[in-house]
Protein backbone atom coordinates (compact mmCIF):
# COMPACT_ATOMS: atom_id res chain seq x y z
CA UNK A 1 0.00 0.00 0.00
CA UNK A 2 2.92 2.36 0.51
CA UNK A 3 3.66 3.02 -3.15
CA UNK A 4 7.06 2.04 -4.55
CA UNK A 5 8.97 2.27 -1.26
CA UNK A 6 10.73 -0.89 -0.06
CA UNK A 7 9.38 -2.18 3.25
CA UNK A 8 7.26 -4.77 4.98
CA UNK A 9 3.93 -3.06 4.15
CA UNK A 10 1.18 -3.49 6.78
CA UNK A 11 2.19 -7.02 7.97
CA UNK A 12 5.46 -5.60 9.33
CA UNK A 13 3.87 -3.20 11.85
CA UNK A 14 1.36 -5.91 12.79
CA UNK A 15 4.19 -8.31 13.66
CA UNK A 16 6.07 -5.60 15.52
CA UNK A 17 3.07 -4.83 17.73
CA UNK A 18 2.61 -8.51 18.57
CA UNK A 19 6.30 -8.99 19.43
CA UNK A 20 6.00 -6.13 21.92
CA UNK A 21 2.66 -7.27 23.34
CA UNK A 22 3.65 -10.94 23.73
CA UNK A 23 7.32 -11.36 24.73
CA UNK A 24 8.87 -14.42 23.09
CA UNK A 25 6.21 -14.51 20.38
CA UNK A 26 7.33 -15.17 16.77
CA UNK A 27 4.56 -13.68 14.59
CA UNK A 28 4.30 -15.13 11.07
CA UNK A 29 2.10 -13.52 8.39
CA UNK A 30 0.43 -15.88 5.92
CA UNK A 31 -1.50 -14.32 3.03
CA UNK A 32 -4.92 -15.90 2.57
CA UNK A 33 -7.01 -16.07 -0.57
CA UNK A 34 -7.38 -12.38 -1.39
CA UNK A 35 -6.96 -11.99 -5.14
CA UNK A 36 -10.10 -9.84 -5.27
CA UNK A 37 -9.62 -8.09 -1.90
CA UNK A 38 -7.64 -4.88 -1.26
CA UNK A 39 -6.33 -3.50 2.04
CA UNK A 40 -8.39 -0.52 3.17
CA UNK A 41 -6.80 2.52 1.54
CA UNK A 42 -9.35 4.85 -0.02
CA UNK A 43 -8.73 8.15 -1.80
CA UNK A 44 -11.53 10.40 -0.45
CA UNK A 45 -11.36 12.71 -3.48
CA UNK A 46 -11.44 10.07 -6.22
CA UNK A 47 -13.60 7.79 -4.05
CA UNK A 48 -11.49 4.83 -5.12
CA UNK A 49 -8.60 2.76 -3.79
CA UNK A 50 -5.41 4.77 -3.61
CA UNK A 51 -1.77 4.63 -2.52
CA UNK A 52 -1.58 5.03 1.25
CA UNK A 53 0.93 7.07 3.19
CA UNK A 54 3.47 5.25 5.33
CA UNK A 55 1.55 6.47 8.40
CA UNK A 56 -1.62 4.80 7.11
CA UNK A 57 0.29 1.60 6.44
CA UNK A 58 1.37 1.55 10.11
CA UNK A 59 -2.14 2.41 11.27
CA UNK A 60 -3.69 -0.51 9.40
CA UNK A 61 -0.90 -2.88 10.47
CA UNK A 62 -1.40 -1.96 14.12
CA UNK A 63 -5.16 -2.47 13.73
CA UNK A 64 -4.50 -5.98 12.45
CA UNK A 65 -2.03 -6.66 15.28
CA UNK A 66 -4.53 -5.52 17.92
CA UNK A 67 -7.18 -7.83 16.43
CA UNK A 68 -4.80 -10.79 16.70
CA UNK A 69 -3.86 -9.88 20.28
CA UNK A 70 -7.56 -9.68 21.19
CA UNK A 71 -8.23 -13.09 19.64
CA UNK A 72 -5.41 -14.57 21.76
CA UNK A 73 -7.26 -13.56 24.94
CA UNK A 74 -9.43 -16.65 24.58
CA UNK A 75 -8.61 -20.12 25.86
CA UNK A 76 -5.80 -21.54 23.70
CA UNK A 77 -6.26 -24.96 22.11
CA UNK A 78 -3.68 -27.67 21.61
CA UNK A 79 -2.82 -28.52 18.01
CA UNK A 80 -1.18 -31.86 18.75
CA UNK A 81 2.23 -33.05 17.60
CA UNK A 82 1.38 -34.79 14.32
CA UNK A 83 3.24 -33.41 11.31
CA UNK A 84 2.55 -34.35 7.69
CA UNK A 85 2.64 -32.76 4.27
CA UNK A 86 1.86 -33.42 0.64
CA UNK A 87 1.70 -31.60 -2.67
CA UNK A 88 0.20 -32.07 -6.09
CA UNK A 89 -0.52 -30.31 -9.35
CA UNK A 90 -3.85 -28.98 -10.58
CA UNK A 91 -3.84 -28.62 -14.38
CA UNK A 92 -6.15 -25.65 -14.86
CA UNK A 93 -7.85 -25.35 -18.27
CA UNK A 94 -7.08 -22.05 -19.99
CA UNK A 95 -8.82 -19.95 -22.62
CA UNK A 96 -6.19 -21.22 -25.06
CA UNK A 97 -4.84 -19.31 -28.01
CA UNK A 98 -6.22 -15.75 -28.36
CA UNK A 99 -8.29 -15.06 -31.45
CA UNK A 100 -7.10 -12.79 -34.23
CA UNK A 101 -9.69 -10.25 -33.11
CA UNK A 102 -8.32 -10.29 -29.54
CA UNK A 103 -4.73 -9.89 -30.71
CA UNK A 104 -5.64 -7.02 -33.03
CA UNK A 105 -7.46 -5.27 -30.19
CA UNK A 106 -4.46 -5.66 -27.88
CA UNK A 107 -2.12 -4.27 -30.55
CA UNK A 108 -4.11 -1.05 -30.42
CA UNK A 109 -3.88 -0.86 -26.61
CA UNK A 110 -1.27 0.27 -24.09
CA UNK A 111 2.40 -0.71 -24.04
CA UNK A 112 1.78 -3.89 -22.00
CA UNK A 113 -1.04 -5.02 -24.29
CA UNK A 114 1.05 -4.40 -27.37
CA UNK A 115 3.98 -6.33 -25.88
CA UNK A 116 1.70 -9.27 -25.04
CA UNK A 117 0.23 -9.38 -28.54
CA UNK A 118 3.68 -9.29 -30.13
CA UNK A 119 5.01 -12.06 -27.86
CA UNK A 120 1.86 -14.15 -28.34
CA UNK A 121 2.11 -13.95 -32.12
CA UNK A 122 5.75 -15.08 -31.93
CA UNK A 123 4.86 -18.10 -29.75
CA UNK A 124 1.90 -19.00 -31.97
CA UNK A 125 4.14 -18.91 -35.04
CA UNK A 126 6.78 -21.08 -33.35
CA UNK A 127 4.58 -23.56 -31.46
CA UNK A 128 1.20 -23.39 -33.15
CA UNK A 129 -0.61 -21.91 -30.18
CA UNK A 130 -0.61 -21.19 -26.45
CA UNK A 131 -1.08 -23.78 -23.69
CA UNK A 132 -4.55 -25.33 -23.16
CA UNK A 133 -3.76 -26.06 -19.50
CA UNK A 134 -1.40 -24.59 -16.93
CA UNK A 135 -0.05 -26.40 -13.84
CA UNK A 136 -0.69 -24.90 -10.42
CA UNK A 137 1.05 -26.41 -7.41
CA UNK A 138 -1.20 -27.20 -4.44
CA UNK A 139 0.37 -28.03 -1.08
CA UNK A 140 -1.00 -29.18 2.27
CA UNK A 141 0.82 -29.00 5.59
CA UNK A 142 -0.83 -30.72 8.55
CA UNK A 143 0.21 -29.60 12.04
CA UNK A 144 -1.73 -31.55 14.62
CA UNK A 145 -5.39 -30.84 13.92
CA UNK A 146 -4.70 -27.93 11.57
CA UNK A 147 -4.55 -28.26 7.78
CA UNK A 148 -2.83 -25.44 5.84
CA UNK A 149 -3.77 -25.55 2.15
CA UNK A 150 -1.55 -23.39 -0.12
CA UNK A 151 -2.29 -22.61 -3.75
CA UNK A 152 -0.44 -20.68 -6.43
CA UNK A 153 -1.66 -17.39 -7.82
CA UNK A 154 -3.74 -14.52 -6.50
CA UNK A 155 -6.60 -16.81 -5.53
CA UNK A 156 -10.03 -15.25 -5.05
CA UNK A 157 -11.58 -15.08 -1.61
CA UNK A 158 -14.59 -17.15 -2.73
CA UNK A 159 -12.38 -20.10 -3.64
CA UNK A 160 -10.91 -20.18 -0.13
CA UNK A 161 -14.37 -19.90 1.42
CA UNK A 162 -15.74 -22.73 -0.72
CA UNK A 163 -12.86 -24.99 0.31
CA UNK A 164 -13.57 -24.23 3.97
CA UNK A 165 -17.26 -24.98 3.46
CA UNK A 166 -16.59 -28.30 1.74
CA UNK A 167 -14.03 -29.26 4.41
CA UNK A 168 -16.04 -27.84 7.31
CA UNK A 169 -15.33 -30.87 9.50
CA UNK A 170 -11.65 -29.84 9.63
CA UNK A 171 -9.70 -26.87 10.95
CA UNK A 172 -8.47 -25.38 7.67
CA UNK A 173 -6.42 -22.38 6.61
CA UNK A 174 -6.43 -21.52 2.90
CA UNK A 175 -3.52 -19.58 1.39
CA UNK A 176 -2.97 -18.01 -2.00
CA UNK A 177 0.19 -16.37 -3.36
CA UNK A 178 2.22 -19.57 -2.98
CA UNK A 179 4.95 -20.89 -5.28
CA UNK A 180 5.33 -17.87 -7.52
CA UNK A 181 2.42 -18.32 -9.96
CA UNK A 182 1.94 -14.80 -11.28
CA UNK A 183 -1.75 -14.59 -12.20
CA UNK A 184 -5.21 -14.17 -10.80
CA UNK A 185 -7.27 -17.30 -10.13
CA UNK A 186 -10.75 -15.85 -10.37
CA UNK A 187 -13.87 -17.19 -8.67
CA UNK A 188 -16.72 -18.73 -10.67
CA UNK A 189 -18.76 -15.57 -10.11
CA UNK A 190 -15.99 -13.41 -11.55
CA UNK A 191 -16.03 -15.46 -14.76
CA UNK A 192 -19.68 -14.67 -15.35
CA UNK A 193 -19.21 -11.00 -14.38
CA UNK A 194 -16.13 -10.47 -16.56
CA UNK A 195 -13.25 -8.16 -15.77
CA UNK A 196 -9.50 -8.34 -16.06
CA UNK A 197 -9.03 -10.91 -13.28
CA UNK A 198 -10.88 -13.54 -15.31
CA UNK A 199 -10.36 -12.38 -18.88
CA UNK A 200 -6.74 -11.13 -18.91
CA UNK A 201 -5.17 -12.70 -15.82
CA UNK A 202 -1.88 -13.35 -17.65
CA UNK A 203 -1.62 -10.13 -19.64
CA UNK A 204 1.51 -9.03 -17.73
CA UNK A 205 3.22 -12.44 -17.75
CA UNK A 206 5.51 -12.58 -20.77
CA UNK A 207 8.38 -14.68 -19.36
CA UNK A 208 9.50 -17.28 -20.36
CA UNK A 209 6.69 -17.01 -22.91
CA UNK A 210 3.19 -15.49 -22.97
CA UNK A 211 0.46 -17.58 -21.41
CA UNK A 212 -3.19 -17.66 -22.48
CA UNK A 213 -5.06 -14.56 -21.39
CA UNK A 214 -6.95 -16.38 -18.63
CA UNK A 215 -8.45 -19.57 -17.30
CA UNK A 216 -11.76 -21.17 -18.26
CA UNK A 217 -14.57 -21.14 -15.64
CA UNK A 218 -14.13 -24.89 -15.05
CA UNK A 219 -10.64 -24.17 -13.67
CA UNK A 220 -12.28 -23.26 -10.34
CA UNK A 221 -13.67 -26.78 -9.82
CA UNK A 222 -10.35 -28.37 -10.87
CA UNK A 223 -8.43 -26.35 -8.27
CA UNK A 224 -10.98 -26.91 -5.49
CA UNK A 225 -11.21 -30.65 -6.16
CA UNK A 226 -7.42 -31.01 -6.07
CA UNK A 227 -7.28 -29.15 -2.77
CA UNK A 228 -9.94 -31.38 -1.23
CA UNK A 229 -8.20 -34.51 -2.55
CA UNK A 230 -4.85 -33.56 -0.99
CA UNK A 231 -6.33 -32.48 2.36
CA UNK A 232 -8.31 -35.71 2.66
CA UNK A 233 -5.21 -37.74 1.84
CA UNK A 234 -3.52 -36.75 5.13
Amino acid sequence: MGGQLIGTDYPGPARGLLREAIPGCLPIFLQGCGGDVKPRSVDPVKKAFGVATVETVYEIGHELGRAVAAALCGEPGELGDELAGTSGTADLPTRGTPTEQQLTGLEAGNDWEQAYAQAARKTIAEKGGLADTLPVEVQVLKIGGLHILAMGGETSCEIGLELKQKLSDLKLWTLGYSNLLRSYVASLGAHSEGGYEAETAFLYSLTPEPRPLGYKPESVAVLINKGIELVRSL
